[in-house]
């Protein structure tokens, strides 16, 4: 197929959206190889952002990971009942508003690897981060989480 071919809807693929696909599947690529190759750690990339999520927010349920990462409640349990099983999180019952729900909390061992994979992600994102200004990045994520919101207080999206 040539260029050319390719350009027959321009709106599309010189848009955007489509740039910010491109951008994310390449970014994720990256995390996924980097994460396989040089992490080495057991945990899988999921459960890494999980506990990043965790940590970051105390109190999360089921239900607002899920939402958190724009994947099925069912999968997400699925992921939790793992992480539970191999000492990672502990899920404990807790009541708001008279409504019962599972908060998840992590546990010293999922801590722990959370850590050492931190420090490994955290060097590559300085790398990939180096020839930008602490003000660019930050206009970036802005801009970002502008558009996101924008989609999500206009659309119905299913995950």
């Amino acid at each position: 197929m040539t260029e050319q071919s390719f350009r027959t809807n321009p709106l599309f693929i010189d848009g955007l959206p489509f740039n910010i696909e491109k951008t994310a599947r390449v970014s994720y690529l990256l995390g996924k190889s980097y994460y396989k190759d040089i992490v080495k750690s057991r945990l899988e990339l999921v459960e890494y952002t999980i506990l990043s999520y965790i940590i970051s927010t105390p109190g999360l349920s089921q239900s607002d990971l899920s939402k958190l990462l724009f994947k099925g409640k069912a999968h997400i349990g699925k992921i939790l009942n793992d992480m539970e099983d191999k000492g990672y999180i502990k899920r404990i019952a807790s009541s708001e508003n008279n409504i019962l729900k599972k908060i998840t909390k992590i546990t010293p061992k999922g801590k722990e690897l959370y850590d050492k994979t931190h420090e490994v992600f955290k060097n590559l994102g300085e790398k990939v981060l180096e020839d930008f200004s602490k003000e660019e990045i930050e206009t970036f994520n802005n801009l970002l989480n502008k558009y996101r919101t924008k989609i999500l207080d206009n659309f119905e999206i299913e995950f």
